[in-house]
C-alpha cells in the first residue's frame, strides 16, 4: 500500500517525495492499518490466482492475502526502493518489483485480481495506471481500488477524489461492479471493484 497520510494540503502531500525516512515512518506507523485486511472483503481471490499490489509499500496486503489464500501468486510494485527492501524481506518468495503503474513489468492478459490499496492517488497519471493495469488483467480479471475518504484536491492528470474512480474506469473500458463509501473498524473509505471484459 503506497501511502495512508492524514489529511490536509492534498496537493503538498502528493508533491513530497517518498525518501527512506519517510517510507520508513509511514511502514512504522501505517504497515499494519486495517485496510491491508479489510481489502479482502470486497473481493474473491481465486485459488492458484495471480495478484498483483500496485503500490504494495512493505507488502502487508500480500501477506494478508497469504493467509487467506496460500495457493496464490503474487506480484508487488511500489515506485519507492525502500518500500520494495523492505517487501522483499518480509516475503522473499514473492517477486517485487521498483516501478509505477504505468510501467507494469508483466506480459498482458495474466493478473487475475490488481489491488491498488491506498496508491491510485499517487499515479502521476491515473489514465496510465488504469491503461496498464487492464492491459496485464485477464479477460475476466478485477481491479479493486480502495482510498481513505478523504477532501477533493486539484492535481492535474491524477485522482482527485475517489467518488471520481467510477467515471475514470468507464474510460479505460472497465465494468465497475461495486463503488461504496464504508465505515469498519474505525476507518472511513472507499471501495471501488471493477473488471475487465
Amino acid at each position: 500500500m503506497a501511502a495512508i497520510l492524514p489529511l490536509g494540503n492534498a496537493r503538498e502531500q502528493m508533491d513530497q517525495r517518498w525518501d527512506d525516512a519517510r517510507a520508513a515512518a509511514y511502514l512504522r506507523d501505517f504497515g499494519e492499518h486495517a485496510l491491508n485486511r479489510l481489502w479482502l472483503d470486497h473481493v474473491t481471490l481465486p485459488e492458484h490466482g495471480f495478484l498483483l499490489d500496485v503500490g504494495c509499500g512493505g507488502g502487508a496486503s500480500i501477506k494478508e492475502a497469504l493467509r487467506k489464500e496460500k495457493t496464490i501468486r503474487a506480484t508487488g510494485i511500489d515506485p519507492t526502493p525502500f518500500m520494495i527492501n523492505e517487501a522483499r524481506t518480509a516475503l522473499p518468495r514473492m517477486d517485487f518489483y521498483e516501478t509505477g503503474a504505468d510501467r507494469i513489468p508483466l506480459p498482458t492478459d495474466v493478473v487475475h485480481v490488481a489491488l491498488a490499496n491506498c496508491s491510485a492517488v499517487h499515479w502521476p497519471s491515473i489514465e496510465d495506471g488504469l491503461r496498464e493495469i487492464y492491459r496485464v488483467l485477464r479477460p475476466q480479471g478485477q481491479l479493486l481500488v480502495m482510498e481513505e475518504a478523504f477532501s477533493s484536491q486539484d492535481v492535474e492528470g491524477q485522482l482527485n477524489s475517489p467518488q471520481d474512480l467510477p467515471k475514470r474506469l468507464k474510460e479505460a473500458k472497465f465494468h465497475v461492479l461495486e463503488h461504496g463509501h464504508h465505515n469498519r473498524e474505525g476507518e472511513s473509505y472507499w471501495a471501488t471493484l471493477a473488471q475487465k471484459p
